[in-house]
């Protein structure tokens, strides 16, 4: 008893309430999609530091710290009170771990209530999204101010990520609260729910056709089973163009108008069936990215994913069987059934079985145990410099030299084998240095993720791609913390960036390892899955998703400072695009602004050179 009031004094009020509310906040999952999410993000990585630092399982902190603030509590104010406080945290410990029991199971279908008790009818959790020219999504998409007579066009994109095959057809309807709007070739009734890993596109337009100073909205009502799927979309107004003029015109979104950014990113060290990382691990994520339709990014090491002699030196030498003689049949399957192609975008449609990015991850693969190579004798975790190797270039043996024929030896051998050349890098664990941006540039490579990030920066940071200091053309692209999620506190913490990319217009790059930590269970699988109806799905279409070449090129193309190819200048009564590029440049979001304060969006495409006028009679 001495000892726990001592404690109480120690901690105090101040220590007492700072304690609660990082238990309190680190469950408040709600809270993810706001800007006050940081709070619950923050009280996350503290979970996340004990664990990394101290090896305290989140189960153990939790349960002692109920513990230990039910008996604060006690002290501090009384008995009773210390209880009431410790069972409503336990309460709110209950309803969080049945959050994550839910999305460690798959929460990707439910049960037709209209059928309950009487026969197993599963309806699928589809995702709807109206892709076209928003401003602004949340449960009311805005379109802004339109000029009377404008038209334009938007699709509604439904997909089936789930695997299961739906048993009742949609319906499709649509209605609106005022005669001042019309929609055009919108197919109303019943049309064939997509199958599992399908989608189905419904083109349809909306036309200004009377003034109005009062908003005036479509709605839209997508039926499955018993689930119903709405989606409002709101003019402002509808004015005469003549009666004002345009006083500013830019370009600065992602691709068809997203606010943000998103791809999913992981890597390869080495083949090793052990641990899924072969053509079993890679049909089980590549699946599941198919059935979103989300083609993916995968780092590659090649020494010991492609090299099937240096693979067999390596097992012999560490005494481990990690079947090199399957490396041929693992090269044939991804030449054969994977469309490897950089430039992937989302909704992904290829002849392959499979899409995604192959892209660069060091031939030598520093920083783990699949660094030990002959050439640093065998020294696990090797680090740059710790060896000399035959790719090296001779006479050179500083890092920046070292890093840049290490990607230059990785690009080889994936050219070699696959018949592919990597356009951007990952980096490999948290092996690079200030010389590293540099030198993968300098390897011939486009897109970088990590090559400037420190720790800092992946855990508490959302940059924007960026040309990191000494180099030219090269973007970085910096991936998010926590990587690999398996839990839902760590999903939840993701959620808050996806959020945070949408406020502020960056990319939410997404790590997880193409095994999934299926080696661990289904656990990495269905947190995955949760993170993909979230950015897919529930923001209603708000991410650009593509590989990471894809997001790249975009921004480079379109948003970078230095090498933008286009050139917006507003007219009085439109705006002058110009594409000064060699790419044809699709769904281009164009922003315009009247002196009046209205606001509203189109897309544009553009062919190489052509310079566009929009003009808004």
């Amino acid at each position: 008893m001495e000892h726990i009031l001592l404690l109480s004094e120690t901690v105090g009020w101040a220590g007492t309430i700072s304690l609660t509310a990082v238990f309190i906040l680190s469950k408040c999952f709600f809270l993810a999609p706001f800007r006050i999410g940081w709070l619950m993000m923050m009280a996350n990585v503290v979970y996340e530091t004990l664990f990394k630092k101290c090896h305290w399982h989140r189960v153990q902190v939790d349960g002692a710290g109920l513990i230990l603030l039910t008996a604060l509590w006690s002290l501090t104010l009384s008995p009773w009170a210390g209880i009431a406080i410790g069972l409503s945290l336990a309460l709110l410990w209950a309803v969080t771990l049945n959050i994550d029991r839910r999305w460690r199971a798959g929460d990707f279908a439910h049960q037709d209530q209209r059928y309950s008790g009487r026969v197993p009818i599963p309806v699928p959790r589809i995702i709807v999204n109206v892709r076209g020219p928003v401003l602004h999504r949340g449960s009311v998409h805005e379109l802004g101010d339109w000029p009377l007579n404008r038209q334009e066009k938007f699709e509604l994109l439904i997909l089936n990520p789930s695997p299961v095959v739906p048993q009742f057809p949609l319906a499709a309807e649509i209605e609106f609260d005022s005669k001042k709007i019309q929609a055009v070739d919108f197919n109303e009734g019943e049309i064939l729910c997509p199958d599992p890993g399908q989608y189905t596109l419904m083109p349809f337009s909306i036309k200004a056709v009377e003034l109005t100073d009062k908003p005036a909205s479509v709605k839209l009502k997508i039926s499955h089973g018993d689930t119903v799927i709405k989606r409002r979309l709101r003019l402002r107004s509808i004015f005469d163009p003549a009666e004002d003029t345009v006083i500013r015109a830019e370009i600065n979104r992602w691709k068809g108008g997203a606010a943000a950014g998103f791809a999913w990113r992981g890597d390869q060290d080495l083949y090793d069936p052990a641990t899924f990382q072969c053509e079993t691990g890679l049909r089980h994520a590549l699946g599941l990215s198919m059935r979103f339709r989300l083609p993916s990014t995968l780092y590659l090491s090649g020494a010991l994913s492609l090299n099937q002699e240096e693979h067999r030196q390596f097992c012999q030498h560490f005494g481990w069987n990690r079947r090199s003689e399957e490396i041929p049949d693992f090269i044939r399957f991804l030449k054969e059934r994977v469309d490897m192609r950089s430039d992937l975008e989302f909704p992904v449609a290829s002849k392959n079985e499979y899409a995604m990015e192959l892209g660069n991850h060091m031939y030598v693969h520093l920083g783990t145990h699949s660094g030990a190579a002959a050439g640093n004798n065998w020294k696990s975790h090797a680090w740059i410099g710790d060896g000399r190797y035959p790719w090296q270039s001779e006479g050179e043996a500083d890092s920046f030299s070292e890093q840049r024929d290490n990607a230059i030896a990785n690009n080889k051998i994936i050219a070699e084998k696959l018949g592919v050349t990597p356009a951007s890098w990952g980096v490999p664990g948290r092996t690079f240095d200030r010389h590293t941006a540099r030198a993968v540039e300098a390897a011939g490579i486009e897109f970088g993720t990590d090559t400037d990030a420190s720790g800092f920066t992946n855990v508490l940071r959302l940059p924007p791609p960026h040309h990191p200091e000494g180099c030219d053309k090269l973007v970085e692209i910096t991936k998010k913390y926590p990587g690999d999620p398996d839990d839902a506190y760590k999903t939840a913490m993701l959620k808050y960036w996806a959020g945070a990319a949408r406020r502020h217009g960056r990319v939410f790059l997404f790590m997880a390892h193409h095994h999934l930590l299926a080696y661990q269970g289904c656990a990495g699988t269905n947190m995955t899955r949760e993170i993909l109806y979230y950015v897919l799905g529930e923001s209603g279409g708000d991410f650009y998703a593509a590989t990471v070449t894809a997001l790249g090129r975009y921004w480079r193309t379109v948003m970078s400072p230095r090498h933008r190819c286009v050139k917006v200048e507003p007219t009085t009564n439109g705006a002058m695009v110009e594409n000064t590029g060699s790419d044809r440049l699709e769904k281009l979001p164009l922003e315009i602004e009247w002196r009046g304060g209205r606001r509203m969006m189109t897309l544009v495409d553009l062919e190489p050179g052509e310079n566009k006028k929009i003009v808004f009679k």
